[in-house]
């Protein structure tokens, strides 16, 4: 997948390549950051080639080349499911720390 910020003007600039989806999450984190923009919700809408995602400004979006709408949020939906089951993971070895 490839990332893009698409301005006022309708110019994309490539941000960059992303394997999984919630590295599309983590780049985009990173460019708001970088610009001091924060973000109170994300819109997503697409097509069977790319996914549009409106982080506030109303303007400017992102853009994901070379993934559907739908798979998109399927990845967003299994990303969940990983980081819970990482957490459940991490929660447990605190738990068998704290027993010896």
């Amino acid at each position: 997948m490839k990332l893009y910020f698409k301005d006022s003007q309708g110019e994309e600039r490539f941000i960059a390549e992303c394997e999984k989806v919630k590295d599309v999450g983590k780049e985009i984190r990173k460019f708001l950051d970088e610009r001091s923009y924060r973000s109170y919700y994300t819109r997503i809408w697409g097509t069977t080639e790319e996914v549009t995602l409106d982080v506030g400004s109303h303007w400017e979006f992102f853009v994901v080349k070379g993934i559907s709408c739908k798979d998109y949020i399927e990845g967003l939906q299994d990303d969940e499911q990983e980081e819970e089951y990482h957490q459940i993971t991490f929660d447990e070895y605190l738990k068998t720390l704290q027993q010896k």
